[in-house]
């Protein structure tokens, strides 16, 4: 990667923005060195990897998985090499045990990828740390059992707490004979408390009394009153705690000296390790960071196709970004969205000063490195790049004063390089082209950079305000017009990419927002002259429309997603009432069964009443009282029936679920009739709209409004064809009573197989009650039937749980 394009994309700062989410010194160094994979198969393994490690994170921040940063050991190593033989510090040791133990935590986390769930389990993440070496382990565990935070030995541990034990009973012993030497020579002492001097306890005595204290004179005080003795009885004493405290020192000495050399025993594991956190905690930046800016999976164009990790996709040219944002501007980035067609090769970028063409084409360069270091970028699913072999970049100003270089002169340096060095599959930037010169000279010499650029790289991007290259790009079929949108009304940009397009510079309106005099802009649209004002008008009248066709497709977009809102309100609904029915008609068995029980317990205390004794004038009265009961329950019970059957009705009118459909009637027809549909044929007509029908063997007459047919497929009368089946005409009701289940459903099949050819879309089985095992049998039959719309108990009046009405799709 060339220095130039690096420092023109702001790379560096990205790194290390990323580098940040790292949790060792070494991973976080790896992020800052990463360069772009330019292998296929390579930036696959790489996005894979990444992606896995993304859905670790977020699995082990569902389950309490968490993970160390690490401790920077390379000091451990330095000084290893440095110097074999000298034993580590404690620290040094202390943060081997961190580093051991960070691994382990983040191993933990990186095996949450090949669970079943994560798409990319084969990207070998988990693999990346091997299993921690036993001799890491233990090392540890003893590091944690001696030391502690930072690299100190425990207080507690048994060894060194035995000699601190035996040092405090010598230092508390000194203690005792020091103040009582005191309490008995108080009057000779300067204060009642004795004082510390290098480790060693000494008493305050006055100068003109050190002759009554046999001992050694430590020191005087600043003003030569006060002396400072040792006396003989307490020397062995203060020897004694000294040799005490070195004895702690040789067993901490000892002790740290166990560990640095169980670290420099696995040197080699421990290198082997470093390696491999590195590796890991490079892909677990990445992902930290891909997943904190909503980054999305790249899709990979090859061959002028769009593809998710190899895969077929849409077709798409080299660059589609998609809500795409720059990392570096934080919330001031407006997103945008630039798509280039197969087949183009460069796009011209034009617009307003300041209106964003030179950070839209920065995104473009900057993400097309990002994803071939990582694979993700910050855009919105279903973005896609290819793969470049190099990103050249020739952006602001090279204006040299040491070199000799003018504006002009430093971008001829610059573009020079990048025609010498770009290949077929490179990627060119070049902002402001032919800028900086006599505009007639830079825009031809614009334009034939270009046309060299599209012939020999795989894509270019510019931004010019040379209306040359604008009429390059509307008459070349491998060149896209592009412009930044300009709002008319605030005289600002929005900051927006508007392809197939070419914008204006707006230099005028600039010059406006920026105060200049009034008269200056008005005598510069003198100047301007006429035909540019026509091709400005022009280009105005073409964004006008390209906003109304906008303002079209949003609308119709917002109406779209309105109809679906509607088609799950409805679906919801139609739920809601099927669920209502079923409610309804529970509700009504349930009222029927015990207004059956209720009567039938009645009829027989009537019956046993009369059987005793002869029968009288009461007995008589109760009878007929009975009858009359019930007649009026059945009344009941009817009207009841009726209701349910209005609101069901109803319902299913608003649903347009009915299975049935009116339509002119013709004797020997089948209908369904009344509010329970029963089944029936027609006879003859009766007149004044009615209509004599046959149910079973009894004959009714019945208004035309309360008959209705089953719906029926349409016929198809273009074509004929023979099914090749054997099945007879289907019947309206089909009686399965007494047949056992394996022959019921024989018949099923058969009178659903009927039903099909003939075009039948309901029917009914009468299964009868007995002990429910025929009518299981036969519901869980259509139930599995793939021809089944809806099956249901039929009305308590027309058979109850002893028959089934069966409706078709």
């Amino acid at each position: 990667m060339f220095k130039r394009t690096v420092m023109d994309l702001g790379l560096d700062q990205v790194l290390d923005s990323v580098a940040h989410f790292a949790l060792s010194s070494q991973g976080g160094a790896g992020v800052r060195r990463a360069k772009p994979i330019f292998d296929k198969d390579a930036y696959l393994t790489r996005q894979s990897q990444v992606a896995a490690v993304s859905y670790a994170i977020g699995e082990a921040s569902k389950r309490n998985v968490f993970v160390e940063s690490f401790p920077d050991i390379s000091s451990v190593f330095a000084s290893i090499e440095a110097n074999p033989v000298a034993s580590l510090t404690g620290e040094q040791v202390y943060d081997v045990g961190l580093f051991v133990r960070s691994a382990g935590f983040l191993r933990s986390l990186l095996s949450l990828s090949c669970e079943p769930d994560c798409a990319d389990r084969e990207s070998g993440v988990d693999c990346i740390i091997d299993d921690i070496p036993c001799e890491l382990i233990d090392l540890e565990r003893e590091v944690f059992d001696i030391l502690e935070s930072p690299g100190q030995v425990k207080e507690n541990y048994p060894t060194v707490k035995a000699l601190r034990d035996k040092a405090d009973a010598r230092r508390a012993e000194r203690s005792r004979m020091a103040l009582d030497m005191m309490r008995n020579n108080s009057s000779i002492m300067q204060s009642n408390t004795a004082v510390m001097r290098d480790g060693r306890i000494v008493l305050p005595v006055r100068s003109e009394s050190k002759g009554a204290v046999e001992g050694y004179v430590q020191s005087y005080s600043s003003s030569g009153g006060t002396v400072f003795m040792e006396p003989f009885r307490l020397v062995d004493m203060n020897n004694a705690v000294v040799m005490s405290q070195q004895a702690i020192d040789i067993e901490i000495a000892r002790l740290i000296g166990g560990l640095s050399d169980m670290v420099k025993a696995v040197e080699i594991q421990l290198r082997t390790l470093a390696s491999q956190i590195m590796q890991a905690d490079f892909l677990y930046a990445f992902a930290s960071w891909a997943r904190l800016n909503g980054c999305c999976r790249t899709m990979l164009v090859e061959g002028g196709h769009a593809s998710a990790a190899g895969g077929e996709g849409e077709e798409n040219g080299l660059c589609n970004l998609i809500h795409a944002r720059h990392p570096l501007l934080g919330s001031k980035c407006v997103p945008i969205d630039l798509r280039v067609p197969a087949g183009y090769k460069a796009v011209v970028l034009t617009g307003p000063n300041a209106g964003g063409k030179t950070v839209t084409m920065k995104t473009v360069g900057l993400f097309s490195i990002l994803n071939q270091i990582c694979g993700f970028i910050p855009a919105q699913d279903g973005s896609s790049l290819a793969l470049f072999d190099n990103v050249f970049t020739d952006i602001g100003d090279d204006q040299s004063i040491e070199n000799n270089l003018s504006t002009f002169s430093g971008h001829m340096k610059g573009i020079g390089f990048i025609l010498r060095s770009m290949t077929p599959d490179s990627l060119v930037i070049l902002d402001e082209l032919g800028s900086g010169t006599d505009p007639q000279e830079g825009a031809a010499l614009a334009r034939s950079i270009l046309e060299y650029c599209t012939g020999r790289a795989a894509l270019t991007l510019t931004t010019s305000h040379h209306g040359v290259l604008k009429q390059y790009a509307y008459s070349s079929k491998n060149v896209l017009n592009a412009s930044m949108e300009f709002n008319e009304q605030t005289l600002e940009p929005t900051f927006k990419v508007i392809a197939g397009l070419p914008g204006e510079s707006h230099a005028i309106d600039t010059a406006k927002r920026m105060h200049l005099p009034k008269s200056v802009v008005a005598s510069a649209q003198k100047y301007l002259g006429e035909e540019a004002v026509k091709i400005s008008f022009i280009i105005m009248g073409l964004e006008q429309k390209r906003r109304e066709a906008d303002s079209k497709a949003a609308e119709l977009s917002r109406r779209l997603r309105a109809v679906e809102n509607e088609e799950r309100h409805i679906a919801n609904e139609n739920r809601r009432l099927k669920a209502l029915e079923n409610r309804l008609r529970k509700g009504s068995l349930s009222e029927y069964d015990k207004a059956l029980k209720d009567s039938r317990k009645r009829l027989e205390n009537l019956v046993a009443e009369i059987r005793v004794g002869e029968m009288n004038k009461e007995k008589t009265q109760k009878v007929k009282s009975f009858i009359s009961d019930m007649e009026s329950k059945k009344n009941e019970m009817e009207a009841q029936i009726a209701k349910i059957d209005g609101e069901i009705d109803e319902y299913d009118a608003k649903e347009d679920i009915s299975s049935e459909l009116h339509v002119d009637l013709e004797p020997g027809m089948d209908v369904l009739c009344g509010p329970n549909k029963r089944e029936g044929s027609v006879i003859r007509k009766a007149g004044d709209g009615k209509w004599v029908v046959a149910i079973g063997p009894m004959k009714f007459t019945f208004k035309e409004s309360e008959l209705t047919v089953p719906r029926r497929a349409p016929t198809v009368k273009a074509y004929s064809f023979d099914s090749g089946s054997k099945a007879p005409a289907p019947k309206m009701s089909l009686d399965l009573r007494g047949y056992r289940l394996e022959a019921a459903l024989d018949a099923i099949d058969s009178q659903l197989e009927a039903c099909c050819i003939h075009g039948i879309k309901s029917f009914s089985i009468i299964h009868g009650y007995g002990d429910g095992i025929l009518s299981a049998g036969i519901h869980r039959h259509l139930n599995a039937s793939p021809l089944v719309e809806s099956f249901k108990f039929a009305h308590p009046d027309d058979g109850g749980q002893g028959k089934t009405y069966v409706s078709l799709k």
